[in-house]
């Protein structure tokens, strides 16, 4: 039962007609219970609903340690950092909690952290909640929660007192040597296992890529000893961050995680295999599919195996091709060997370039299996050479979405040279590529002042003409280009755009103002 349910049976009779003793509250609610006290001296329906105030606000900040510990918990540690002062920044951004793009709160956490300011009391259990919303928000919002925020996210987490406090202080020092590089040293020591054990999923994914660059050993021991307890979709999100400082050293574990009992692991597994062209797997998958290739006549012909071979089940190659999948079983075979090589084993071994090889398969019999299995490979494993081609013609069968994932692999030049040559052959473009924008930028990244400046102009002549001409596919995406913009094309906004009805219902004077308002915090370098 918590704290507050305690009144129900007084709710349930009435106060006028409850006759047995109002509910009290021990000692061990310290001064709760004295308020509680002094709340019943009236004993009416004012005096219940005042005490129902109080345990509920006390029960949103406590979280269950309100009700099922029998003592309080621990007050928080007084502050080091100073709050956020009252004033422009702090207005603008008070509407825009429950409506602001993500992209915007990583932006203000990033600019308070490195001004070592704080998140005002008042807006801790908002930005909680937020973070609860959207995970990879949690790393950037724990240096600026301060003590008082890390105090209450112990509490609404439920982690035992003893374990939390480490746990939040060591993400909480991370986090804060990122903002402060010199103090790199702290945060190696922070790194404990008590974070490891008793963090967040989030804390822990940021936890483990810090210790991948750190120690990347130390990291795979950890990782391996931690198996048999992780769930599943632990274990596959944990993985990934092998990606970071990946080398032979990890194979081992990667080959033994190719018969784990999740897909998902498995696959996550296979994929960064692929990242590894030495390693055995990959060594034997290329060797499997190379005798499947023949040069006849200065062209090379490829013919999938008749029969399932007898050491398919090692790489888990399905003989049994699923009832509802459109390749044949051939073709079916090919695809599964083919995503299990690595891209730059086909140019090594037969000369020819991404785009070549893309054109030799179109003119064969398995175009659908190959292009399935290279895109696939490219999104796991993505080979610079093979990207370019990709984007120019997109792959009609391939998921939308790999696109983004390929942009986000290149440098910001090459990637807005990419939307601009996309722009000038469409007119009608600019929509695509604002999504691909924001589906591509890192957290806390803004695209260059000059292709901003171009975004800003477009997105003013769309906000210019008729709500009848105005793309519904647009407007939502219109908020989350004005939090990558670069800061520089904010004030070139015609205030006679941003008045615009769509401009209004998408709440974008609000955002332009609040990242002006932010440019002042952090002075210009």
């Amino acid at each position: 039962m918590t704290a507050l349910n305690r009144l129900l049976p007084l709710a349930l009779v009435g106060t006028e007609r409850f006759s047995s003793p109002w509910p009290t509250w021990g000692p061990e609610y310290g001064d709760v219970s004295l308020l509680l006290q002094q709340l019943a001296a009236s004993a009416d329906a004012a005096a219940a609903l005042r005490m129902a105030g109080v345990l509920a606000v006390c029960e949103q900040a406590a979280g269950p340690a309100f009700s099922a510990a029998p003592n309080l918990p621990t007050p928080a540690a007084p502050d080091t950092w100073a709050a956020l002062p009252a004033g422009r920044l702090r207005n603008a951004l008070e509407p825009l909690w429950h409506s602001a793009p993500v992209a915007l709160w990583h932006e203000v956490f990033g600019t308070l952290a490195r001004q070592r300011l704080r998140l005002p009391a008042a807006w801790l259990p908002r930005a909680l909640a937020l973070a609860q919303r959207h995970r990879d928000l949690a790393v950037a919002l724990t240096p600026v929660l301060g003590e008082r925020g890390l105090w209450l996210q112990r509490q609404q987490s439920g982690r035992p007192p003893e374990h939390a406090a480490p746990a939040a202080m060591g993400m909480l020092q991370a986090a804060q040597a990122d903002a402060h590089p010199a103090s790199a040293d702290e945060t190696t020591s922070a790194l404990t296992d008590d974070l490891w054990q008793h963090g967040t999923l989030a804390q822990r994914l940021q936890w483990l890529r810090q210790q991948r660059q750190a120690d990347p050993a130390a990291a795979r021991a950890l990782f391996t000893a931690s198996l048999k307890s992780l769930p599943a979709k632990e274990r596959a999100e944990l993985l990934e961050t092998f990606a970071v400082s990946l080398s032979p050293a990890d194979e081992t574990l990667l080959d033994s995680l190719r018969s784990d009992r999740a897909q998902a692991v498995r696959q996550a597994a296979l994929r960064l295999l692929l990242r590894l062209p030495q390693a055995a797997h990959p060594q034997r998958a290329s060797k499997r599919l190379a005798a499947l290739l023949q040069l006849e006549g200065g062209t090379w012909r490829l013919e999938p195996p008749a029969e399932a071979g007898a050491d398919w089940s090692v790489d888990q190659i399905e003989t049994q091709r699923p009832p509802h999948e459109s390749l044949g079983e051939r073709a079916w075979w090919l695809y599964q060997m083919a995503r299990q090589v690595p891209l730059a084993w086909w140019n090594q071994h037969t000369g020819l370039d991404a785009s070549a090889l893309r054109q030799w398969a179109r003119a064969g019999d398995w175009y659908e299996a190959l292009m399935r299995a290279w895109t696939e490979v490219l999104l796991a494993a993505p080979e610079p050479a093979w990207i370019e081609p990709w984007l120019a013609k997109w792959p009609a069968k391939a998921p939308r979405d790999g696109i983004a994932t390929l942009l986000a692999q290149l440098p910001l030049a090459q990637r807005e040279h990419h939307w601009q040559r996309q722009m000038a052959a469409k007119p009608d473009a600019f929509p695509v590529v604002v999504d691909q924008a924001l589906a591509s930028c890192a957290p806390g990244q803004t695209l260059s002042a000059a292709f901003s400046a171009d975004l800003a102009q477009r997105m003013q002549a769309q906000l210019r003409t008729p709500a009848v001409n105005h793309s519904y596919w647009l407007r939502p995406l219109l908020p989350g280009l004005v939090c990558v913009l670069h800061a520089s094309s904010l004030p070139t906004l015609a205030p006679d755009a941003l008045a615009a009805p769509e401009s209004l219902q998408t709440g974008l004077p609000g955002l332009v103002q609040a990242r002006l308002a932010l440019l002042e915090l952090e002075p210009s370098p």
